[in-house]
């Protein structure tokens, strides 16, 4: 059964983000939107590379869009990577990203804080730079209750 809850974690390295988001990939319906947020560096990219790995997706396809602002990866929609960062709330809206889930794929959107629109039913996640590659990562949102291994829970 899923249900909303907000977990936390430290991670200690990319690889350790990476861990969490592919968990957190593979907990998720078709459909679902993942809302990124967190200062550049933060590691919001590469908490991507992980999340399309938990869905059979090789990590290394997996670039920041922000010049193509939308990347798709696996094909026939089973994953999109969104980069709102060079947009204003005028240019997000003509983006079409309420269609999106409609097609099955799972939805990740960094600098999620620029949509100017909330987006129900979505996950969001926030990493906080902690220093020395430490990462703070608050997921809310209907993830479920398996937990996740292998990283420290706050």
């Amino acid at each position: 059964m899923v249900q909303a809850v907000t977990e936390r974690y430290l991670t200690r390295s990319e690889e350790e983000t990476a861990r969490v988001a592919a968990t957190l990939a593979r907990r998720l319906p078709p459909g679902t939107v993942v809302l990124l947020y967190g200062e550049l560096g933060a590691g919001k990219t590469a908490f991507v590379r992980g999340f399309v790995e938990g869905v059979g997706i090789a990590p290394d396809e997996v670039s920041s869009p922000t010049f193509t602002v939308i990347q798709e990866y696996g094909g026939n929609g089973r994953m999109y990577h969104v980069d709102l960062y060079r947009l204003g709330p005028d240019e997000v809206e003509d983006l079409g990203l309420e269609e999106l889930p409609d097609h099955g794929g799972l939805v990740c959107i960094e600098w999620a804080d620029r949509l100017p629109w909330p987006i129900a039913g979505a996950v969001s996640v926030r990493i906080t730079d902690r220093g020395e590659n430490t990462r703070e990562l608050a997921i809310e949102g209907a993830t479920g209750a398996e937990p996740m291994f292998g990283v420290t829970r706050r």
